[in-house]
């Protein structure tokens, strides 16, 4: 949602418009494979993989941006640090903080409460 404005604050090589489209693509395709791998690995030890790579991701994307406000020269070998921080926070929220919350509250709710 503001992928565009985090890669222009960033400083990054990558046109920004760009990694928002990359960033897109990959969102669609792990919504998709997160879909059959639910049932075959766990609901529980997805979520919490996904929360633990998501703390990190985004914690990493933190660190880049103290680096860009503190230690200027060292920014300029890091311009993919805000696309692959991304990327793997998005494939993480897509693969279980995303969608296993619907999943989980479609099951919390009696069949004759929906209405069936």
């Amino acid at each position: 949602m503001y992928t565009v404005d985090i890669f222009k604050s960033a400083g990054s090589q990558i046109n920004p418009n760009t990694a928002s489209i990359i960033i897109g693509i990959v969102q669609v395709v792990f919504v998709f494979s997160s879909m059959m791998l639910v049932d075959r690995i766990g609901r529980k030890s997805i979520l919490l993989a996904s929360d633990i790579i998501m703390a990190i991701s985004l914690a990493a994307l933190g660190f880049y941006f103290y680096l860009k406000e503190q230690h200027h020269e060292i920014i300029s070998q890091l311009g993919w640090v805000p696309l692959a921080c991304l990327i793997s926070y998005i494939v993480a929220y897509s693969g279980g903080a995303g969608p296993i919350p619907w999943i989980f509250l479609a099951e919390l709710i009696p069949p004759h409460v929906k209405g069936f």
